[in-house]
């Protein structure tokens, strides 16, 4: 009998853990019984994905790990964490809590309750918060979205049957000539939200006879997953986002669109497939929701949704398109939850020039904003993480900012050396392991940019990072290194005169200590 592919094992593994919580020795081994492949094969293929780890029967602590909390000294807190916890709970780094929260974060999960979100964590609150967590006692928690001045009304209003109905009218009479629509949606501001490029492009395309993608998802853990704005358009607008994915599948062409959903979040699951339910049938749309993880390995072009009808999208995206969406009869477009919502209610392209991000200042607070280009950066912060790039505050204002969902603004303070290192080790724990370029790149650039930390570095070890982070990228045999891999060789070239400093002379121009405050290499 041939072997499955690693992706069928994924409904297996959800259906076993929406029972027993956790992927442990015994799931792994009735699924190497189910499948007859060896524990190992099943075991690697879990690990792939943080959210998974744990054991039955224990509580988990998640520290956020996201640009942000980093930032905010997420660090610190998981060292202060491992030396306070109870010796039956587990510890674990989580690439990015999507729950709104201020940095940095913890997500308390005990067995047989309610998890537990607490954030603006200090060291010092830790051993009462997590006694408290293990009595069961009530802790103050989030989720809340803090809202700020500039943000339009639609964002955080209700949603009614009346609003859906209007929008709904008014996307069957703009769907009614898809070249006309992508014209008026190429000269709006809207053009450049993520995902609606490719819906404009397949809509002129149709006009010459070009044939849809086969499928669209729309990505509701978002790319950017820490602090998502695209969960967060979920939750507070189902409808708007099943309408925008109407919309762009009726003007695309394509021929179905997948709802990518978190596993274990029974409450959106519900909001959203009413919506599909109440508001699709009769629209000529094919619809389903597909439940998986938040947590995987795929390129930032094809977002965090990755499983689709047994097979991961990064696998496709390196077969359709070396970019991550391809076109043609065979090819996957992804559209972001937060993009379908202002997709939906921008249908006249009148807004003014500005877009929905989420924004980190240098004290750590977290805000929804309205943003347009030249948003204060220069006096704000000395760099800017978005996404996959790093630049100067006056870079930024300078030159202007693509389209992000999140903004974090680094100021003197943050060790640009120090930050490198995070950006190393996040891309060693956001490859796939698929190809050696990805299994050992980041790892040796973490290493050199540890040395060059402690004052052990001189010239040539500069040049070695270059050297690996400008060929690591060519050698993988998907982006997906290369887009993780960018800012740290961003941070190298704008910040050199810090490198410099560290290696040379052993000293920080943010005035850390390369004893006192060397990069963390441990992981959870």
């Amino acid at each position: 009998m041939p072997k499955p592919p690693q992706p069928e094992m994924m409904p297996l593994i959800l259906a076993y853990l929406k029972d027993a919580g956790v992927p442990d020795g015994s799931v792994i081994e009735n699924l190497a019984i189910r499948l007859k492949l060896p524990s190992s094969r099943i075991y690697g293929f879990i690990s792939q994905f943080p959210e998974f780890a744990g054991e039955a029967g224990r509580m988990r602590v998640r520290v956020c790990s996201g640009p942000a909390c980093v930032a905010r000294g997420a660090g610190e807190l998981f060292d202060a964490l491992r030396k306070e916890m109870p010796p039956d709970a587990l510890l674990v780094r989580d690439p990015g809590l999507m729950e709104w929260h201020d940095s940095p974060a913890v997500c308390i999960e005990s067995p047989g309750r309610e998890k537990v979100l607490i954030d603006s964590v200090d060291a010092e609150d830790l051993t009462a918060v997590l006694a408290a967590a293990e009595r069961g006692d009530a802790v103050p928690s989030g989720p809340r979205i803090p809202i700020g001045a500039d943000l339009p009304a639609w964002w955080v209003a209700e949603e009614s049957r009346e609003a859906a109905e209007s929008h709904e009218s008014a996307i069957r009479e703009f769907a009614r000539d898809p070249a006309s629509a992508a014209k008026a949606l190429a000269d709006s501001w809207i053009a450049r939200a993520a995902g609606v490029r490719e819906i404009i492009a397949a809509a002129s395309g149709r006009a010459s006879g070009s044939p849809g993608p086969a499928l669209m998802i729309c990505d509701i853990p978002g790319r950017e997953v820490e602090n998502s704005i695209d969960y967060q358009a979920a939750l507070l607008h189902p409808k708007g986002v099943v309408l925008g994915a109407a919309l762009g599948i009726l003007l695309s062409g394509a021929g179905k669109v997948v709802f990518y959903l978190p596993w274990n979040d029974k409450g959106l699951r519900k909001a959203i497939t009413e919506a599909v339910e109440e508001l699709l049938p009769g629209m000529g749309v094919s619809a389903s929701v597909l439940e998986g993880p938040v947590h995987v390995p795929s390129s930032f072009e094809i977002g965090r949704a990755a499983i689709v009808q047994g097979r991961m999208l990064w696998e496709a995206a390196s077969v359709y398109s070396r970019n991550g969406v391809g076109s043609g009869p065979e090819s996957i477009a992804v559209l972001p939850a937060a993009s379908a919502v202002r997709l939906s209610r921008n249908l006249d392209g009148g807004q003014s020039e500005q877009w929905i991000t989420g924004v980190v200042d240098c004290a750590g607070n977290h805000s929804l904003l309205a943003v347009r280009n030249g948003f204060r950066l220069k006096d704000d912060a000395k760099a800017i993480q978005t996404g996959s790039r790093l630049i100067s505050g006056v870079e930024a204002e300078s030159n202007g900012l693509d389209e992000t969902s999140q903004l974090v603004l680094l100021d003197s303070s943050q060790c640009m050396v120090q930050w490198a290192h995070y950006l190393a080790t996040r891309a060693e724990d956001a490859c796939c392991g698929g190809c050696g370029a990805g299994r050992t790149a980041p790892a040796v650039v973490a290493g050199l940019i540890e040395e060059v930390w402690a004052g052990k570095g001189d010239e040539k070890k500069l040049h070695q990072i270059s050297s690996v982070l400008g060929s690591a990228g060519e050698l993988a045999l998907c982006p997906r290194l290369g887009q993780m891999l960018a800012p740290v060789f961003s941070t190298l070239n704008k910040f050199r005169e810090e490198f410099e400093t560290h290696a040379l002379e052993g000293a920080c121009q943010a005035g850390f200590s390369s004893t006192s405050a060397r990069p963390q290499t441990e992981k959870g």
